[in-house]
């Protein structure tokens, strides 16, 4: 049964036929709902993609709406993007007029969109819907080229509530439009080398290294992730002579001449120092606290080693119980994989919504081990295929290089690997290829038999089911925080004092006058309708005034302006080294001028801290 377990198709049919052809005595209750159940059955398997399309897309209807505006984080670096592809549709040059740590291609596309229908909060929220949809889609796409059409949507379905997540790395909203747009682009990169695979034209070739080159324009994992794929792929099509140097050159020549022609451009307008040590990768910045985000993610000790080994033991445990409860569902016979997948589903909402934390913290055991999972197949990968000539199947190419591009991925963010985590993290991007690898190992080849298949599709709904009701737990419980500029949900916790402090700067700002909002808290002069000041720096997280001189330009860039309001996040920043809050224990000099030329005229409890409102004196 394709639709419930994937994989063989013909092995699912017939245990398909063996559920759903059983006669019901007449008169007997189920005879009615059985006949219509085969009846909709019948046409699902006629026409298998649009069925399992059609779901997919109730899925991010839903998902769209029970987490409406509640994207994003109010309270942290969302906004960011936003107020940099608005200085860049307003004429101004990232990397030269402002600093910007990401590629320029994801900024370009939403600077152009604002453009088109202007810079605000629904623009953002349109543009983010789009990308969340596609990659949602993508993510069917890529696993439809190796498996069912049930299968690919199961997949996708595990990643609908990462994408419409109301945190701070929702695909929606994100932290920065890099890091889904180059999820997008390494979706495509996959698609294509299906394409190549299946075809050997020359044209997917070129994709490839073209999605490559527009890769290299987002963020550093995404680049390293599509090399690391197409380089396993461009090894296993030469050791078994399906390679041309043709190819090579088509690969090789775009994915180096479109990043060439973007940096040649800046080069023009900035130096290389500039640009890549001030921006893409500012050495000072990541000294001053950055650096200590980075190890968060891979700390690159042995104590991080051992928990992932240790999760990873956890989830073959899992996996062994999956077999050894096959051999008793195969007496059970094949109705009771859908009895136990409705319950799955039934269980899976019922707590997710009742105890949603518990349900997050716990789900943790489906992703975390996947770092160490993904480098184990990828390494079995390439040396099953690479040392000897082998049958290279479209299959067994695509299946290359998604591994690989997830082993890389989640090497760069092992220790926090939680895409449905009670803490947003960047692993939150990967979903899609997770989804691909979790799919693959309970529904593919790993899992043989038909029902060791039924179990794992049972599992793999549970873990959809549980992110779908967390992300509408999630949903339900924040509340909206308005302003001229729009509207966005915030955790009850925070939103009355967000909805103070976003008033307040309405009442006391006239329109069009600049508003100091920091360190972060980008998104509220969007929402407050007020422009940022024109700093070099789009926010003012603690590593991003390195030097005393920073500061000081800072201020004498704030004092030309005339700047007459301020609002403050006295919160302090443990991630980036900082224990102690803004004045308290970082920015010393700007603070004092602050707090000599400004006074103090309003405070705003959010959460466990507080935010000051500053009026010229």
């Amino acid at each position: 049964m394709d639709a419930v377990i994937g994989g063989e198709v013909d092995s699912g049919s017939r245990a398909e036929s063996a559920v759903l052809e059983g006669t019901s005595a007449p008169g007997s209750p189920d005879l009615f709902w059985g006949s219509s159940w085969r009846r909709v059955s019948a046409w699902g398997r006629a026409h298998p993609d649009l069925s399992a399309l059609s779901l997919v897309g109730l899925a991010v209807l839903v998902a769209a709406g029970v987490s409406w505006r509640s994207w994003g984080d109010i309270s942290i670096d969302t906004g960011y993007d936003m107020l940099a592809a608005k200085r860049l549709a307003a004429g101004e040059i990232p990397y030269v007029d402002f600093q910007y740590f990401y590629g320029a291609l994801p900024l370009g596309l939403l600077a152009l969109v604002f453009v088109a229908f202007g810079s605000s909060i629904a623009t953002a929220i349109g543009f983010g819907l789009v990308v969340a949809t596609l990659i949602v889609f993508g993510t069917y796409a890529m696993v439809r080229c190796v498996s069912g059409a049930a299968n690919a949507a199961l997949a996708a379905g595990l990643v609908v509530g990462p994408a419409f997540a109301a945190t701070n790395n929702s695909y929606v909203l994100p932290h920065t439009v890099s890091a889904t747009l180059g999820t997008l682009l390494l979706l495509g990169l996959v698609l294509a080398v299906s394409r190549w695979a299946h075809t050997d034209r020359l044209q997917p070739a070129l994709l490839a290294g073209g999605l490559l080159g527009c890769l290299v324009l987002t963020r550093p994992e995404f680049v390293a992730a599509g090399a690391a794929g197409l380089a396993l792929l461009l090894v296993l099509r030469w050791r078994n002579g399906l390679l041309s140097f043709r190819e090579v050159v088509a690969v090789v020549v775009p994915a180096v001449v479109v990043p060439a022609l973007v940096f040649g451009a800046l080069l023009t307008r900035t130096s290389p120092g500039e640009l890549f040590f001030e921006n893409l990768w500012p050495r000072a910045q990541l000294a001053a606290g950055s650096n200590e985000v980075l190890r968060i993610h891979a700390p690159l000790t042995a104590d991080s080693f051992a928990r992932l080994g240790g999760a990873a033991a956890a989830y073959g445990g899992l996996c062994l119980a999956l077999v050894v409860g096959s051999r008793i569902l195969r007496r059970l016979g094949p109705r009771v994989a859908v009895t136990l997948t409705a319950a799955a589903v039934v269980l899976a909402a019922a707590v997710g919504l009742m105890r949603p934390e518990t349900v997050r913290y716990y789900l943790n055991f489906a992703y975390e081990w996947i770092p160490f999972g993904a480098l184990v197949a990828a390494a079995f990968i390439g040396g099953r295929l690479i040392p000897r000539r082998s049958t290279a199947t479209p299959e067994r190419q695509v299946d290359a290089v998604a591994v690989a591009v997830l082993a890389v991925l989640a090497a760069t963010h092992y220790a926090v690997f939680l895409p449905l985590g009670p803490v947003a993290q960047p692993a939150v991007y990967f979903a899609p290829f997770a989804a691909y690898f979790l799919v693959r190992l309970h529904l593919g080849s790993v899992a043989r038999r038909m029902d060791a298949r039924a179990l794992g599709a049972v599992w793999l709904v549970f873990v959809a089911t549980a992110g779908g009701a967390i992300l509408l737990g999630d949903g339900w419980s924040e509340k909206l925080v308005n302003g001229p500029g729009g509207a966005l949900a915030a955790p009850a916790s925070e939103s009355a004092g967000l909805q103070k402090a976003v008033t307040w700067i309405d009442a006391t700002a006239r329109p069009g006058e600049p508003v100091l909002i920091a360190p972060q808290l980008a998104i509220v002069s969007f929402l407050a309708d007020r422009p940022a000041p024109q700093l070099r720096q789009l926010n003012l997280i603690p590593s991003a005034l390195p030097r005393p001189a920073d500061e000081r330009a800072v201020i004498e860039r704030l004092d030309d302006e005339h700047l007459r309001v301020a609002l403050i996040d006295t919160r302090a920043y443990p991630a980036y080294g900082y224990a102690a809050g803004f004045g308290t224990g970082y920015y010393f000099e700007l603070d004092r001028w602050l707090r000599r030329e400004f006074r103090l005229d309003a405070t705003f409890a959010t959460g466990d801290r507080q935010l000051e409102g500053l009026v010229r004196r």
